[in-house]
């Protein structure tokens, strides 16, 4: 497991001086890599972006798209053509950017809020038919979509790791390139009846973790179990990023500080501990 830092800002809002900055701090830090938003992928400077990378030799664990939605309303749920093939557009140019940076993206948020007359079903299937030609989009590039259960306060269906889950394996069917899951402690603590059940139930789709504890803080701060979450990542071989997605608390740089500081020790310690497991029982 690999562990990166949510950079809260859009990758196209930063200034190459603000972007090393942030990648200079928590490349120190330990992290491997940093995970900004997106809004506007045209707009990125991805021969900046890829020398400060290599600087500091990081990479991007993946690019958030939630900035597209709240920052121009587009949703791929949207009933209105014109206001969904903005937000497939958009999502397709982050593709092909996240293929130049070398990542993949996440797709949560653009999922958009519902108006209270627009039935659930015709809206899924909407949600559906734009993923999968996202997805498709997405293939031949080498990029991977990323799709997030998020919790009941900020997007109204596809709360559970069940329903993601299961809308996953609807998108997929027909798929070469299956869209994957991102999962978020933070609303599985909220939404679900057991962390490590659904870490069991979700890891065949399984593509990012995000980690935050129960109050949206550093993890270490509220009361989430981190130690068995990280316990039962290890033991199912999980080899991907585990994104320290947080609120700024006491600062943006302070949050990643002590989240390195809680999380390293008890990966260790599981790492080790598995592995004096595995040789006991050669």
């Amino acid at each position: 497991m690999k562990l990166s830092f949510a950079i809260p800002k859009d990758l196209d809002a930063l200034a190459p001086d603000e972007f090393e900055a942030y990648v200079a701090a928590v490349a120190a830090m330990g992290y491997v890599a940093v995970e900004p938003m997106i809004n506007d992928a045209q707009s990125v400077d991805v021969v900046a972006v890829r020398d400060i990378l290599a600087k500091y030799q990081m990479k991007i664990s993946g690019l958030r798209t939630g900035s597209i939605y709240h920052k121009n309303g587009w949703r791929l749920s949207s009933p209105d053509p014109v206001n969904r093939g903005n937000a497939i557009s958009r999502l397709n140019e982050v593709i092909v950017l996240a293929s130049r940076l070398e990542t993949n993206i996440m797709v949560g948020l653009m999922q958009g809020h519902l108006a209270d007359d627009e039935p659930f079903d015709q809206a899924e299937e909407r949600i559906a038919q734009g993923l999968r030609e996202c997805a498709r989009f997405a293939g031949p590039y080498g990029v991977t979509i990323m799709l997030e259960a998020v919790n009941r306060f900020e997007l109204a269906y596809h709360n559970t790791t069940s329903q993601i889950i299961s809308f996953a394996n609807r998108i997929n069917q027909g798929l070469d390139h299956p869209v994957k899951l991102l999962l978020d402690v933070y609303h599985m603590h909220l939404e679900d009846p057991s962390i490590p059940s659904s870490l069991i139930r979700g890891m065949p789709y399984l593509g990012h973790i995000h980690l935050s504890d129960s109050n949206r803080c550093a993890p270490g701060c509220g009361c989430i179990d981190f130690v068995e979450v990280i316990k039962d990542l290890e033991a199912m071989d999980y080899s991907g990023y585990a994104t320290v997605e947080v609120h700024p608390v006491p600062s943006i740089l302070g949050s990643a500080e002590w989240a390195m500081n809680y999380l390293k020790p008890i990966m260790e310690a599981v790492y080790n501990r598995l592995k004096m497991v595995h040789y006991l029982n050669s």
